[in-house]
């Protein structure tokens, strides 16, 4: 990432995001160049149109920010309109709509690193929109701070709307599902957004924990 001296933050500015964008580690250069497994590996987040963002400084035609989860990256400057207007985050509005509502629309979505919206989405992508559209609650971006914003607890005392951390049995990454109704929804590379049982999750990854938002 591009280091930018603290004095040179916009710390006032924000700004709103008119597209769907992604999110980086770094700044890019000519992003149509990347191939997508180049794009994935730089890919932290998205910014989905109308978030407001703070802008934290700038870098040829990129623009630092960080999001109301408190997730930071890389977005191009195109993709964002500053408004001196805006003091400060702006919580966005939940539509609170049901639990299976919600998943049924996701189901089928394919997996993107990084992804957070209907065109792709990651496992920890698809619990922070839960949440949020469901239960009107920001969580963290990713699957370990997740992990780390409530108390864990063994399998055993799993009940509805919990998350359900996980790693990979072949190549360990860390993975996080959503427990519902007796299954577990999450997203993985191989199928995208899926409803699973218990077994079928548990021969893909190794079920290490589970963690109560609500």
């Amino acid at each position: 990432m591009v280091y930018i001296e603290k004095d040179e933050w916009f710390t006032e500015t924000f700004g709103r995001i008119n597209t769907l964008s992604d999110v980086l580690t770094e700044p890019a250069g000519n992003l149509t160049g990347l191939s997508p497994e180049e794009r994935n590996k730089i890919r932290n987040t998205q910014g989905l149109s109308g978030d407001i963002v703070r802008i934290l400084g700038y870098h040829e035609n990129y623009s630092l920010i960080m999001k109301i989860d408190g997730a930071k990256g890389w977005i191009e400057r195109d993709a964002l309109m500053e408004d001196r207007d805006l003091k400060s985050f702006i919580r966005p509005v939940s539509p609170q709509i049901a639990p299976l509502e919600f998943l049924k629309k996701f189901e089928g979505v394919p997996y993107l690193w990084g992804g957070l919206s209907e065109n792709g989405i990651d496992c920890s992508g698809l619990t922070q929109r839960y949440f949020f559209e469901v239960f009107d609650k920001i969580i963290p971006r990713n699957s370990r701070d997740q992990r780390q914003f409530s108390p864990e607890k063994p399998f055993s005392q799993v009940r509805d709307h919990d998350l359900v951390f996980a790693v990979g049995r072949k190549d360990g990454p860390h993975h996080v599902g959503l427990y519902l109704d007796g299954k577990i929804w999450n997203a993985y590379s191989e199928e995208g957004v899926v409803c699973q049982t218990v077994a079928r999750f548990s021969e893909l990854f190794e079920i290490e924990a589970v963690n109560r938002i609500v």
